[in-house]
Formats: structure tokens, sequence, C-alpha cells
């Protein structure tokens, strides 16, 4: 497994897999996605054998992003790398392409000297299998929140860089 910058041709792959995803992840076409690229600290791609599977979309404190998610830890955990979404193609499933993203992710927290990396899962409707992932991965909730929309909520999720030892 290796892991790469995205590149513009990575775009449309991205897109399809983002709808794909959905409702685990929140719509996004085209444009959104350039709108993301520019704002990102980075956009990675786990491939094997050259073959893309899977995506994450990390951003660093201070970007001119509008997500409420984002603008969340923002407030409540400031120095944080924020992953605004994983995404895995189904045929890549349990094969560690999202550990190889978040072992990334912790990589890229640990360049920029940032305290830890944040992320989101859905509490409702419930994403059982992403809240057991980063739960394997040592993120804790710091709390459960309902969206805008209401009928949604979503578990703020938060990893050290540094884990504390026992």
């Amino acid at each position: 497994m290796r892991v790469r910058d995205a590149t513009p041709d990575d775009a449309a792959w991205v897109v399809a897999l983002n709808a794909a995803s959905e409702p685990h992840v929140g719509p996004m076409d085209q444009a959104h996605y350039l709108a993301l690229s520019a704002m990102a600290a980075a956009l990675r791609v786990a491939e094997a054998d050259e073959t893309p599977l899977g995506v994450a979309i990390l951003f660093a404190p201070g970007a001119a992003y509008g997500s409420e998610n984002y603008r969340w830890f923002e407030e409540n955990a400031p120095r944080s790398l924020y992953v605004d979404r994983v995404m895995v193609a189904a045929s890549a499933y349990r094969r560690g392409v999202g550990k190889a993203l978040y072992e990334d992710a912790l990589a890229l927290c640990e360049a920029l000297e940032l305290e830890g990396v944040a992320a989101e899962v859905n509490d409702a409707p419930p994403n059982p299998v992403s809240m057991a992932f980063h739960t394997s991965f040592d993120f804790e909730t710091l709390t459960v929140r309902p969206l805008r929309d209401g009928d949604k909520r979503v578990a703020m999720l938060y990893r050290p860089r540094v884990l504390e030892k026992v």
C-alpha cells in the first residue's frame, strides 16, 4: 500500500467514490471537490498496484473552510489536523486502506507539529464500522452534537499526536 498526493487526474474518481460513500460522508460534486482541494492541507490517495483504493481530505488549522464540524474543532481542539473525510472503495474494505490513510494523517500531524487529529463519525444515522475503526485507532469521543438540519448527529473524535503511556 502506498499513500501519495492526489493529482488532478484523481478528481473524477474521488467524486465518484464520494457518491458511493454517502450517507457516511456528505455530498460532493466536482466544483465542491475543487474548492476543497484549494483549501485542504492535503488530499492523499492510498493505492495498491497503481490502483487508487481510498482517499483522505485533511485540513490544517486556520483554513478558510466553512464546515460546521471543522469550525467546532477550530474552537475546541484548535491545534488539530482535521480529517474532513476518508473514503475507501468497497472492493478494498478490510485491506488496510483506512489504516494507511490514518497513519499518513498522523505523520502529517507530526510534520506540521500539531497536537492531534480530529474527525467526526455519524452517530445518527449510525456508522458503527467507522466508530469501531476510530476507537481501535485510539480516538476518543469529545462530544456528540446535532447538525443544523436536526436529523443528524455526529460524534466529535480526537486522537492526540502522542499517546500517553500508562
